[in-house]
């Protein structure tokens, strides 16, 4: 059989683990074919997988690197130990619940380039472990801030104590943290209570694929390799120049020095991806020259 290369968008389901879906939608591939996700979503979050398949597994860094944007539902006047629903939970007394330009201010504060602490219940590496791993046995975790960097933060509804975010981050971001953070500084306390992401890139939750039975239906709802790379600029090269660009030669192409070029074939396939400087094009990454 044909080897299977693309991009599949699914909507993890909650409860369910990133590693868990991938390994569903492994499990109806031929043995051997490379699969990985570009992004984990916790059990208790929802929404947009992508999951690279065959020569998708090398452009997953790619769709890490670009913006999210998650639907956030912050339960305030409460904390939680994981930061989310997972619990405990502790309620905390509010007689004045803040209002919502009180919390517009506050969020103002979360957005651009940040310090974030992980949650203490996260895959953070710490101690040689996973930092759920050490909080788990009831030992201290002590997690440094990580720079992340937070676009936007947009008031979707307020209703005490039920706060609703649209989010758009990058990569790294908890929005666990956010919901933590923005309790503590409103002095009501909040935790996380859902969450589902829409977006990844070009990558959204409206075009998912539907629930995948068999090889079939992975096969008919896999997106052209080149559908991960829409935010790097693109250069078709001549047919006469495919196999050279392949055996990894420089080829003289009049284009503006870019660190990343998505080279198409002439059929607007992807044939890899190179760097351009001073009018040549230096091949980096190559692929098949029959993959889309």
């Amino acid at each position: 059989m044909e080897k299977i290369h693309g991009m599949l968008v699914i909507n993890k389901q909650l409860g369910v683990t990133s590693r868990d879906a991938v390994n569903e939608i492994q499990d109806l591939l031929p043995r051997k074919t490379k699969i990985g996700h570009a992004g984990t979503l916790d059990p208790l979050a929802s929404g947009v997988l992508v999951i690279g398949i065959g020569f998708g597994t090398k452009l997953v860094e790619f769709v890490q690197a670009q913006p999210k944007i998650y639907e956030a539902n912050v339960r305030l006047g409460w904390t939680s130990v994981t930061d989310d629903a997972e619990g405990p939970l502790e309620q905390n007394p509010v007689i004045n619940p803040p209002t919502i330009e009180t919390i517009q201010c506050h969020l103002n504060q979360f957005v651009g380039n940040i310090e974030q602490i992980p949650p203490l219940y996260s895959a953070v590496h710490t101690q040689g472990k996973r930092a759920y791993q050490l909080a788990r046995r009831g030992q201290t975790v002590e997690l440094s801030p990580r720079s992340v960097v937070v676009h936007a933060i947009e008031i979707v509804h307020y209703e005490w104590p039920h706060l609703k975010l649209l989010i758009t981050c990058g990569k790294g971001t908890y929005i666990r943290s956010i919901a933590r953070d923005l309790g503590k500084i409103l002095g009501t306390g909040g935790y996380l209570a859902a969450l589902q992401r829409t977006k990844v890139g070009s990558y959204a939750l409206k075009n998912a694929a539907p629930r995948c039975d068999s090889l079939a239906d992975v096969i008919a709802n896999l997106l052209p390799l080149s559908t991960a790379l829409t935010t790097f600029p693109s250069l078709q090269i001549k047919e006469a120049d495919v196999v050279g660009f392949c055996q990894g030669k420089f080829l003289p192409y009049s284009h503006p020095n870019a660190a990343i070029v998505v080279v198409l074939k002439q059929d607007g396939n992807l044939l890899g991806l190179a760097s351009s400087e001073n009018g040549l094009l230096k091949p980096d990454k190559v692929f098949h020259q029959n993959t889309q």
